[in-house]
């Protein structure tokens, strides 16, 4: 509670908060980068471990189990030390993560591949959660969309860099464990960013205050157990279009990294290129997004209605990338290239819109950290289980232990459709509500500020 009141009625210096930006999506740039080493390194992997698909993503699904819980506590826990001290600590629990999957990949032992990528995902969403309730705090409503953006801005850059790079670094070692060392050497240098952030926020919002007394201790847990009692309340209290969104993330995330894990292999497999010419094709789709994020933040300004309109058509970018994977048949090539110029679109013009989205849909503020725990746990759930299920499908339909993506990628467009159907459903709710002139899930600005003004005087 005392966090946000000190980033409420502070106002740093214009240079504080850009460099403050700079750090803060230099700070994921890890997250980014080496959550898809595996991809890169999907096929000698599958080889070196004699691994089927299932066995595969299920390193990308314990990576995201713990994801199921963690966010949820997030905002408590910045409140208590600081945005600033929690972000560096886990992005330091990131970079060792990487640093036992390194070990893993020398020792050729899969059980350590599962402990290393369990460690690496513990903290790996909340980062991003951290990272976005501290996004919250320094930018106003017209700018945070625009800071927002950079998020999908940096996994581009990171992807593309990972896509292109570490196959060829492969090439050069002949070493899983070089590579997946060398990966965890770029990456700690996030874990030298987000420091600098702390001291930067240090500096200019100092540390959260502590009890001086044992009457002053009492009221503060008193204080954080009627927190807890109006969190569980006010998740009873999110609306409709809330709740239409976070499943629609959830599908959507199960979807479109479904195939992003395994995109290398698939396109090596079906396409017969190479590890390294498969990866040139893969950075079309992130520099699509690197280009797309920062112009549709911008756009997700706009009024609530048209956001949601932009969804449906970004939602049918992922429907379109995922029934060309099945359908389009000629050149190898440019086979390959059309899907990932979809789903580059896709994502490029989906994540800048859905956590602004989701902020809009709560009625009061102070839980925009929160609804984001939600949102990310439940987008992890998508990722968790959904190319789990659709991969233990295709292992079970494969003749000989040969790899099935066809059935593999039916599943993903089936969880594309519902998405869309999601998003469709999110439109009309919010338009039903605006027609009949009652008051929009999506508060008026006026009501905003009486709220927020009203819980500032009752905090302070």
């Amino acid at each position: 509670m005392q966090r946000r009141a000190f980033f409420e009625h502070t106002t740093p210096p214009k240079w504080a908060k850009w460099t403050a930006l700079l750090l803060i999506q230099l700070s994921t740039f890890n997250h980014h980068f080496s959550f898809d080493n595996l991809q890169a390194l999907e096929t000698p992997i599958l080889t070196n471990f004699n691994l089927n698909l299932a066995e595969y993503n299920f390193l990308y699904s314990i990576t995201d189990l713990p994801s199921l819980f963690f966010p949820l506590l997030v905002q408590g826990f910045a409140d208590s030390k600081g945005t600033g001290w929690v972000l560096w600590f886990m992005t330091s629990v990131v970079c060792f993560g990487q640093l036992v999957v390194a070990l893993a990949g020398y020792l050729d032992s899969y059980y350590l591949l599962l402990l290393g990528r369990f460690i690496y995902g513990c903290l790996l969403e909340s980062q991003l959660v951290v990272t976005q309730m501290t996004l919250h705090w320094w930018f106003k409503m017209s700018e945070y969309s625009f800071a927002i953006s950079l998020q999908p801005f940096m996994m581009g850059v990171a992807k593309c860099l990972n896509s292109y790079f570490v196959p060829r670094i492969y090439q050069s070692t002949e070493s899983i464990g070089q590579t997946l060392f060398i990966c965890f050497l770029i990456c700690s240098g996030s874990a030298v960013t987000s420091f600098f952030y702390y001291l930067l926020e240090k500096k200019y919002f100092g540390t959260p205050k502590r009890a001086d007394s044992e009457i002053e201790l009492a009221h503060l847990r008193q204080q954080r157990k009627q927190e807890k009692r109006e969190y569980l309340s006010q998740v009873l209290d999110f609306k409709l279009p809330f709740w239409l969104l976070v499943l629609n993330y959830c599908f959507v995330s199960g979807a479109f990294f479904g195939y992003t894990d395994v995109v290398n292999d698939f396109i090596h497999r079906r396409y017969q290129l190479t590890s390294g010419e498969a990866g040139e094709l893969v950075m079309v789709l992130y520099v699509i997004i690197t280009i797309l994020s920062p112009i549709m933040g911008e756009i997700a300004t706009i009024g609530h209605t048209r956001k949601n309109t932009l969804l449906i058509f970004s939602n049918g970018f992922l429907v379109i990338g995922q029934a060309a994977l099945i359908y389009f048949e000629g050149n190898p090539k440019m086979d390959a290239v059309v899907p990932m110029v979809f789903f580059g679109l896709f994502w490029g013009s989906y994540q800048p819109l859905i956590y602004p989205l989701i902020r809009d849909s709560i009625r009061r503020k102070k839980y925009v950290g929160l609804a984001y725990g939600i949102a990310s746990v439940l987008h992890c759930f998508g990722i968790l289980l959904m190319p789990l299920v659709g991969a233990s499908i295709s292992d079970y339909y494969a003749e000989n232990k040969e790899i099935n993506y066809l059935v593999y990628t039916y599943f993903l467009l089936g969880l594309s459709v519902i998405a869309l159907i999601l998003a469709i459903a999110t439109f009309f709710v919010v338009w039903r509500n605006q027609k009949r002139r009652r008051p929009s899930y999506f508060e008026a600005v006026e009501e905003t500020v009486a709220i927020e003004n009203t819980e500032s005087v009752t905090n302070n």
